[in-house]
């Protein structure tokens, strides 16, 4: 796979976050919100964060591409090796059965790591 047929590296960070969301199954139509959740101006202080929704859960924000303690769960539950190799960080979606890859090397810069992850979730 070449970087030209991987999903979402010209995405945005919010547009990242929101087809992890949508991979995860959760619901992101923000139209479905309850009244007054979101207050105004919160789009600008917070362009990359997510509102999402798994089934019978309560609302709540994601931002797998900017916080560590997201994409590290993430990392976790969906068997993503990363790897720095000099300035750079590589993401892969591991089979943990057959120890084989899910997804293509993701490589970025290692300021990206967020980034990274949450694109190797979602080509895989």
């Amino acid at each position: 796979m070449t970087n030209s047929e991987i999903v979402g590296l010209d995405y945005s960070n919010f547009e990242l976050n929101r087809a992890v969301a949508r991979k995860l199954g959760m619901c992101t139509d923000k139209s479905l919100l309850p009244p007054h959740a979101i207050d105004s101006g919160y789009s600008e202080r917070y362009p990359d964060t997510v509102w999402a929704r798994a089934q019978g859960e309560p609302w709540e924000q994601v931002v797998w591409t900017n916080d560590p303690e997201q994409w590290a769960n993430l990392m976790f539950w969906h068997h993503i090796a990363v790897d720095w190799k000099d300035e750079h960080v590589i993401a892969t979606r591991r089979d943990c059965k057959t120890c084989g890859d899910l997804s293509p090397p993701i490589i970025l810069e290692r300021s990206e790591v967020g980034r990274a992850i949450c694109l190797a979730f979602i080509n895989s």
